[in-house]
């Protein structure tokens, strides 16, 4: 019998021999040139993880190909089965959410396997491969220190992705441009707090008194603001920090206020 026609050696294994009587599964065939890498070499010599094989064909995307030019997160590979589900099948027909892939070995426990046959709750967290490094796999096996997960998508930065795709650094600096294009409210401001610096006009057309109520502004300081003729010139008092600010007392003033207004103009 030829060598492509010889089964693998390995007990129940159907799969054809590649060379040493093993399967490429199983140890036969040509393996990865990177050092300490025992998979299957594909293309270049290389496995699929260190490069090697097809790559999605979308614009930016580097994994490897499934199907149809994709990768599994841009659509290629078998979907989950479940109805409504886009997720892609990590076995048995069905996405890890919906009970495909390994289930952990603790006794009860429907949860998906993480490494060491265990759930992250029982102990399988994967950790980063980064030496006396004990926080968690990020993705490609490192922590998100350690280079592991999403990047800052700003150009030239390699700081790991926070909010928006960007780091807390670049985050920071768009929310800052937002606001000097007006493009975002104050609201951005941490929770609790209003900066008087980036109030508007209409703003203090609600009426001093209730500014200094819903705000906790002295009031002496909000009418000098009141007083002023430019819309973006402040007393030199009031350009400092900000003060406090309670979004549902201002609301609930405003409509007492209104309430107030309106049964004096019947």
């Amino acid at each position: 019998m030829s060598a492509s026609k010889r089964l693998c050696s390995v007990p129940d294994c159907t799969k054809g021999v590649r060379s040493k009587g093993l399967c490429k599964a199983h140890g036969g065939g040509r393996r990865c040139m990177v050092d300490g890498c025992e998979k299957s070499g594909q293309t270049m010599g290389l496995c699929i993880r260190h490069g090697g094989g097809k790559r999605c064909t979308q614009p930016g995307c580097s994994k490897a190909s499934q199907s149809n030019g994709l990768c599994k997160a841009h659509g290629g590979g078998l979907r989950c089965q479940s109805p409504g589900c886009p997720k892609s099948s990590q076995g048995r027909g069905f996405c890890r959410a919906h009970g495909g892939g390994r289930r952990c070995e603790e006794e009860g426990c429907a949860m998906g396997a993480q490494r060491g046959g265990f759930c992250a709750r029982h102990g399988g967290n994967r950790r980063c491969q980064q030496s006396d490094c004990a926080k968690l796999d990020r993705g490609g096996g490192f922590c998100a220190e350690h280079g592991g997960g999403k990047r800052c998508d700003h150009p030239s930065c390699n700081k790991p992705s926070r909010k928006h795709g960007k780091c807390y650094d670049h985050a920071k600096y768009a929310t800052k441009d937002l606001l000097a294009t007006g493009e975002m409210a104050v609201a951005s401001m941490p929770l609790g707090m209003m900066d008087l610096r980036q109030v508007t006009m209409p703003a203090f057309e609600l009426g001093v008194e209730r500014l200094h109520v819903a705000g906790q502004v002295e009031l002496g300081k909000a009418r000098g603001l009141q007083a002023g003729d430019s819309r973006f010139s402040l007393r030199p008092a009031l350009q400092a920090a900000p003060v406090a600010f309670h979004p549902m007392r201002m609301q609930a003033e405003m409509r007492n206020s209104s309430a107030a207004e309106y049964e004096q103009n019947v």
